[in-house]
């Protein structure tokens, strides 16, 4: 054999370059890497990592330990479904009536409703529609969000009042109508 086949089968010639050296972030898309308990220890790379980035003092948070001191402390007892309703649900239902009203939310609506139309309901997300003298119930709001339509008005004696349109998850219930004199309303 000559010289230049020993070198290069002993790999240390130029055209048998050592290999390169893997990245310590290729480790942690390695199985083996995440259950061998030497990667564990107390000098590892979760070490280092879990000082530099999970250590509360360096987010400069003050004592953490006496962040929930004073939520024992709460007097839970004035606590009302009237509070619950004013500090969020209505919130929730407002701001999402006014963005099915614009312009932008009109146009995703007209979108993607008639995707999940089926039966009484008028799609994902939309207000029923009123009840009129031919069809007097409302109808039922969106699959996720949208109030029910009202029901109609009677001015017929003897005619009852539609009754008003179901919210199915998110949103409220229609109005039932008035009936006509002598009727029941919806």
């Amino acid at each position: 054999m000559g010289a230049s086949a020993a070198v290069l089968a002993l790999g240390v010639g130029p055209l048998g370059l050592a290999p390169t050296a893997n990245a310590d972030l290729e480790d942690l898309l390695d199985p083996t890497f995440w259950f061998d308990p030497a990667n564990w220890s107390d000098t590892g790379f979760f070490t280092e990592i879990g000082t530099a980035v999970f250590d509360p003092s360096a987010l400069g948070l003050g004592d953490v330990s006496t962040w929930f001191d004073g939520l024992g402390a709460a007097d839970y007892s004035t606590f009302s479904l009237d509070d619950f309703a004013q500090g969020l649900y209505l919130q929730l239902h407002t701001g999402m009536q006014d963005w099915m009203s614009s312009s932008f939310g009109q146009q995703v609506g007209d979108l993607i409703n008639p995707l999940f139309a089926s039966g009484a309901v008028c799609g994902l997300i939309c207000n029923g529609v009123d009840g009129t003298e031919i069809d007097p119930n409302g109808g039922t709001g969106g699959w996720l969000f949208g109030d029910g339509g009202n029901g109609y008005d009677s001015d017929v004696a003897g005619v009852t009042g539609g009754d008003g349109g179901a919210a199915v998850w998110f949103g409220n219930g229609g109005a039932g109508g008035i009936g006509g004199a002598g009727a029941d309303g919806g």
